[in-house]
This record gives structure tokens, sequence and C-alpha cells, in this order.
């Protein structure tokens, strides 16, 4: 991705996923989520500034929002046809309904879905963007301090904690570090998740 493309233009593949920045101008990161807007996003409100993540059927990009364009945020962007080919549906809907649920409760161990929107072809996430990536890549050798150690492992236990207080059971926990000085972690990738309120045997992801 050579130049700055709205997500209408922006048909990112696995041969140009980069870890290096493609954005022309240094960005302040603040902690902060950005202001909900007045008007519904649409995909040529985001500018895609680079791969950060790539699944079957969807690309996870680090954005910039035309109206805050001091703040990056990610964007999941998953194509239609891809999801009904592999019979997704049912994940992408359950993903969806798992974070707008822990939207209304709140906790500060989860990616924060902010908006969704959706074109023709394909079904946009827009999410706050954990800048350290993800927590496998700190725990690999050499590793980090028993006391890091305790930090990270706490904080996944009581995000666990508040998944089970809401009936959610979750098999497949993927950890981001944050962006701020605490890095505290995020965790996300719910499309393996379920509320134990639709399966009497509440496992999830069968």
């Amino acid at each position: 991705m050579a130049r700055e493309e709205n997500l209408v233009t922006a048909t990112p593949s696995s041969s140009s996923t980069s870890t290096s920045e493609t954005t022309t101008t240094k960005m302040e990161e603040p902690s902060a989520p950005p202001p909900r807007p007045h008007h519904k996003p649409t995909p040529k409100d985001f500018i895609a500034l680079k791969i950060i993540g790539e699944g079957s059927f969807s690309t996870v990009l680090k954005v910039r929002y035309v109206l805050n364009p001091t703040q990056p945020l990610a964007c999941k962007m998953c194509w239609k046809e891809k999801i009904k080919k592999e019979k997704k549906v049912h994940a992408v809907f359950r993903e969806k309904n798992v974070m707008n649920l822990l939207l209304q409760n709140k906790c500060p161990f989860f990616i924060t879905l902010l908006y969704t929107f959706q074109d023709e072809s394909r079904l946009y996430f827009i999410m706050n963007y954990a800048r350290n990536g993800e927590l496998l890549t700190y725990i690999r050798p050499p590793g980090v301090s028993l006391t890091c150690t305790t930090f990270y492992a706490a904080e996944i236990v009581r995000a666990l904690e508040h998944l089970h207080s809401l009936g959610i059971v979750h098999r497949y926990v993927v950890a981001s570090v944050g962006h701020d000085v605490s890095n505290l972690l995020y965790l996300q990738g719910f499309e393996a998740g379920e509320h134990s309120s639709q399966r009497q045997d509440a496992y999830t992801g069968h």
C-alpha cells in the first residue's frame, strides 16, 4: 500500500502485508476513543495506512478517520462472499453481538467496537487500535520478567471473569497490548465467543 487509500479503494492482499508504516507524517496516539460523529461513517471516511492482520475472510487494517486524523484506529474488513463461502455468517454476527454487549458493560480489558457499517461487498468493524501488537510477541524468548508475566496474567483473568459474568464463553483468547503508558491488555477475536444462553452446553466455536 504505497499510497494512502480510503477503504473503498483499498484492496490489500497477503503479498502486501508489512510491519512498516505507510503514513508520511508521525501521528500522536492518545488513549481516549474518538468522538462519535453526527453522521454515520462510511468507508470513504477512513484512510487505510497499513495491514496489521489477515484471516480467511477478513483483513485488519490500521486506519485514520478523516474527522479525527490524529488518532489511528483499527478496521476489520470482511468480504461478504468469503463469509458465505466459508459458512461464517453466524460467527461474524456472534462477534458483533458480543462486542456490543461488552460496549454496554464496559471493562478496560477489551477492544472497543466504535462503528460498524457495510457496502455491497464488505462489512467493516472499526475498533480502537492496540499500537504495541499481540501479547504473543512479548512472551516469546527472551520473554518478559516475572513481574510483567504476573501483571498480564492478572489482566487476562480479570477480563475472563468479566466475560463470564455476562454469560459469555470464549474458547480462543487473543490479547493485544495497548498504546498508552499503562500497557493494558485488550482481549479480542470474539467470533469464537458466544453467550451461554444460545447453547445449553455453553461451548463455543464448534
